[in-house]
């Protein structure tokens, strides 16, 4: 998984993070049961406050895409989709 951070971006960075997760997952480069690097090697690898990534995390748990497991991990959830007619 591949993120970026780009700091002329008008957005947070904890937004930043949600929205490239989201998109990941959306177009199926992240499928359901994918493992999610932990907050603080993200936070590593771009360069900011773990509390920033553990933020997003818990904010794209709360709406449904992404599921913990203490000490187990992060996982990409199930999400169910709606088909539209």
């Amino acid at each position: 998984m591949k993120l970026t951070r780009n700091q002329s971006n008008p957005l947070g960075v904890k937004e930043q993070i949600k929205r490239q997760i989201k998109g990941l997952i959306e177009s199926g480069s992240l499928k359901a049961g994918a493992p999610i690097p932990p907050s603080r090697d993200l936070a590593l690898t771009l360069g900011v406050n773990r509390n920033t990534t553990w933020a997003a995390y818990r904010e794209l748990t709360k709406e449904g895409w992404l599921s913990t497991t203490t000490g187990s991990g992060t996982y990409v959830n199930q999400m169910k989709t709606t088909v539209t007619c």
